[in-house]
């Protein structure tokens, strides 16, 4: 069925769970997790699996069919009507925006039922979990490289679809250190100030199936490369901070709660911000191989590809309207600008050592699934990350949190903005 050798890792995820009717590779980032899915999904040898991702993996899905598996039938179902969805052979493909919109679904049987990215389905009270949890499969696939980010209350539904015969309270009673805590409302909600039991939780998972790699146990890895590029923050930047108001270009910026204050201090950081786009600029000028750029906002895409256009640099693009990384194939030059949002899962873009981060995410599961796009199986050289940083501003404080392995959220920055009145 393959023309292609595995890793030894690979062969070993294998013998691993033979034994098992429902299982879960937990392979960092770059480890081969998806032809790992397609052939567990293979040895299980039902007419159907339903292959379930995000939408912005699809074409990395097909990609993997038509590359390593070229006799494997597949169907993309994203477009596939509600009473056809069910007659497909092989492998069908559909993402989890959609997927609980199918109602059919719920009709097949004697399926495999192969999730990518697995660490999308965490709320139990979400309809995609929900519908999810509904389906009936023979079988079960799950795969991620981070199913939880450090966040172990996420691995309940993983652990469920794998089997783990727990209820939600004894999870959170036997792994979670919590307590009750009480909103403004006078609404009651468990609250997280820890975790436990952490090794006999993976043990159990595995007992169930479950396969946990890390790179660096499995594979000789190149090197890692930081570099933290300091920018002179915008003029207005402390004015705004300080104020919530602050007019810019004959605009008044307001940020009149903390969401709106916490956006719009990101967004002064980034391409409002004259000084990094010099400095990219000079980045870019400086250097003729490839390139990767992951940004945030849509004013950050529109200035960078302005500025590639005017320096001639071949444009690659990853975000929510375009999927052409054409000019990455086939220039060594070029530059990539990819949304994290769209791109930072699933990618393999190896033939590349270099990421800049030009604005960063508050999801730590998105920065570190975009840092993991070039160090992967097949990367040879050493991987170089550059963080485009303004100083003294609430990206400084970002960085340090995803760096910590946090998401960066409301009481993060209002600690930072309490900082600032000392």
């Amino acid at each position: 069925m393959i023309e292609f050798e595995l890793y030894k890792h690979q062969f070993d995820a294998l013998n691993l769970v033979k034994n098992h009717e429902r299982v879960g590779f937990y392979l960092e980032m770059g480890l081969g997790k998806s032809i790992l899915g397609i052939l567990q999904s293979y040895i299980f040898d039902n007419p159907q699996t339903l292959l379930v991702c995000p939408k912005s993996l699809i074409p990395m899905w097909i990609n993997t069919f038509d590359t390593f598996f070229p006799n494997l039938k597949y169907i993309n179902l994203t477009k596939t009507l509600n009473d056809d969805i069910c007659n497909f052979s092989g492998f069908g493909i559909i993402n989890y925006d959609i997927l609980f919109r199918r109602q059919n679904l719920l009709k097949l049987t004697n399926f495999t039922l192969l999730l990518d990215e697995s660490s999308r389905v965490r709320h139990d009270t979400s309809k995609r979990t929900k519908f999810i949890l509904k389906l009936k499969p023979k079988n079960v696939v799950l795969l991620s490289g981070s199913p939880c980010a450090g966040k172990y209350e996420n691995l309940y539904t993983n652990a469920k679809l794998l089997g783990v015969k727990y209820t939600k309270g004894e999870w959170w009673d036997d792994f979670i250190k919590w307590s009750t805590g009480m909103t403004f409302g006078g609404n009651r909600f468990k609250q997280i100030y820890g975790y436990k039991n952490i090794d006999s939780m993976m043990n159990l998972m595995t007992e169930h199936g479950a396969v946990w790699m890390a790179s660096e146990d499995v594979l000789t890895m190149p090197e890692r490369v930081e570099q933290t590029v300091l920018i002179q923050q915008h003029d207005n930047y402390k004015t705004f901070i300080k104020n919530r108001i602050v007019k810019i270009d004959d605009v008044d910026w307001v940020g009149d709660n903390t969401l709106t204050l916490r956006l719009r201090a990101r967004m002064l950081c980034a391409s409002w911000n004259k000084n990094k786009i010099n400095r990219i600029e000079e980045i870019l000028e400086e250097t003729n191989e490839r390139v990767i750029i992951f940004y945030s906002f849509k004013q950050d895409y529109e200035i960078l590809t302005t500025l590639c256009i005017r320096l001639n640099k071949p444009l690659s693009v990853v975000n929510g309207d375009k999927h052409d990384l054409y000019a990455y194939d086939h220039d060594n030059n070029s530059v990539t600008l990819i949304q994290y949002q769209s791109g930072a899962y699933g990618l393999n873009l190896q033939k590349c050592n270099k990421i800049i981060h030009f604005s960063l995410p508050e999801s730590c599961d998105l920065f570190m699934q975009s840092e993991a796009r070039i160090r992967r199986i097949g990367q040879k050289n050493t991987c170089w990350y550059y963080y485009l940083i303004c100083e003294k501003t609430v990206e400084n404080d970002i960085l340090s949190a995803l760096k910590r392995g946090e998401d960066y959220n409301d009481a993060l920055f209002d600690k930072y903005l309490e900082n600032l009145k000392k």
